[in-house]
């Protein structure tokens, strides 16, 4: 029964500082590291489908998309939600309201309905911008800007 009481406290108290603290610091110190995931996708998409590059230049690439995908898989959304510098940014907006209201039990105002309905457009807005940058690379960025 202890320990429960305990493995409760840990969840609610100590994983949720944590938690901050890794992300203020990820969003201060390295906030580039997700664009920093996306071009080593990038880098190894452009070795493995258009040969451009050498595997020595892209093993650094390679590297570090495995570290974050066996974080990720092991601790699950561990890179979205503690690392992401746009994951930390949504949930600080989330908790915005809350910290300078003063209300521990802010409930969203959000239907259910218009809540599915706004999830859905994300991911269509989301699909029709992978088909857009990655498929038909209508956008183009010069070399070394981020």
């Amino acid at each position: 029964m202890a320990e429960q009481k305990i493995q409760k406290m840990v969840n609610k108290v100590y994983i949720p500082l944590i938690r901050r603290g890794i992300q203020i610091l990820c969003f201060i110190f390295i906030p580039s590291l997700f664009i920093q995931i996306f071009n080593s996708i990038k880098a190894v998409i452009l070795l493995l489908i258009h040969q451009q590059g050498t595997f020595s230049a892209v093993l650094p690439d390679i590297v570090l998309l495995a570290a974050v995908t066996v974080v990720t898989l092991i601790a699950g959304r561990f890179f979205c939600g503690w690392m992401c510098a746009f994951g930390s940014m949504g949930d600080f907006l989330y908790r915005f309201p809350r910290f300078i209201l003063g209300k521990k039990n802010m409930k969203s105002r959000i239907p259910a309905a218009v809540d599915v309905i706004l999830k859905g457009v994300k991911y269509i807005l989301f699909a029709i911008f992978v088909i857009l940058i990655w498929g038909l690379q209508i956008v183009s960025i010069p070399q070394g800007t981020d």
